[in-house]
């Protein structure tokens, strides 16, 4: 093992993507292991090259009017993964803590489990260096993902502040924006490009769960995030009739996958695992997909172990 680490970030027309990476180099304890795997959907008022302070790296260049959404770019940035030991999915605007590398693949050997995936929803950060922690400065704590309401079919999520843990917790959802874990899982869960936006994190939730990987919380806030959209244009904006067809594709594809409808639709590489079962996952997370119904357990994200 040589702990590098390969760092999918999918970028839209995003201003803030070289001082993310910047940030990244900077706040790592150790930058030497990292290889950047970055699908930049560039547009017309982005005309300086990409600076990854020498760093090994590998960037797909696409005009953003060429772009098939998020899921799609992320799984392209994948496909640039050749030997590293972990990956790391990130946005295109944020910033880290120090030795936020360090303490990731600390995390991860403390889960005792090489199947295991942390992430954590990440707080508010305002550019260049106004960080905002869960539970105020005084107290702070990390946030955990956990189901909220149905939309239609598509189970969403919200968060709940939890005290910071001296390890990683097992928790039954995850988030997209902050995911960490060992290479292969980027060939056992290969990401799917069809999952537009809507069902995105809990079909990779349940996904990962089918091929036998546990998702972890882990035990502080490692990254912050920038949630407010004015200062970038979105993909919805450019290609709006396409948004909602690539919307709608999802949805079918979620509905196919938790047995909710019958698409016709053929998943391929993109469906579940054999290891453990959606029915299994459902009894571990407490939410009935065909049923629509949320249990208490569910809203808090914390899982019934027995299922495991």
């Amino acid at each position: 093992m040589n702990n590098k680490i390969f760092l999918n970030i999918a970028s839209y027309r995003d201003p803030l993507l070289q001082y993310t990476i910047n940030n990244i180099i900077r706040t790592a304890k150790n930058p030497e292991n990292l290889v950047f795997g970055v699908c930049w959907q560039y547009g017309n008022e982005e005309n300086e090259e990409l600076d990854f302070q020498g760093l090994e790296n590998r960037v797909l260049k696409i005009p953003y009017f060429e772009s098939k959404g998020c899921s799609w770019a992320r799984s392209l940035a994948f496909h640039l993964h050749k030997d590293e030991d972990f990956f790391w999915l990130l946005d295109s605007h944020m910033n880290f803590t120090k030795h936020w590398d360090e303490s990731l693949i600390e995390q991860y050997y403390q889960t005792e489990n090489e199947k295991s995936i942390l992430s954590c929803a990440v707080s508010q950060w305002t550019p260049p260096d106004e960080n905002y922690e869960w539970g105020g400065r005084e107290n702070p704590k990390k946030a955990a993902s956990r189901a909220s309401n149905f939309w239609g079919s598509v189970l969403l999520q919200m968060f709940d502040e939890r005290d910071i843990t001296e390890k990683p917790e097992l928790n039954s959802f995850l988030t997209a924006c902050n995911l960490f874990g060992p290479k292969q899982w980027i060939y056992d869960v290969p990401y799917d490009p069809d999952m537009f936006f809507l069902g995105e994190e809990i079909t990779l939730a349940v996904r990962s769960f089918t091929h036998g990987y546990n998702h972890y919380v882990t035990s502080k806030n490692m990254a912050y995030h920038k949630h407010d959209r004015g200062f970038r244009k979105e993909y919805s904006e450019d290609h709006y009739s396409n948004a909602s067809r690539l919307t709608d594709v999802s949805i079918k594809r979620l509905e196919t996958l938790f047995m909710m409808n019958n698409h016709g639709l053929e998943i391929g590489m993109y469906g579940l695992g054999d290891v453990r079962t959606v029915s299994q996952y459902e009894k571990y997370s407490g939410v009935d997909f065909k049923n629509k119904i949320i249990s208490e357990r569910a809203k808090t994200g914390r899982p019934d172990l027995a299922y495991l």
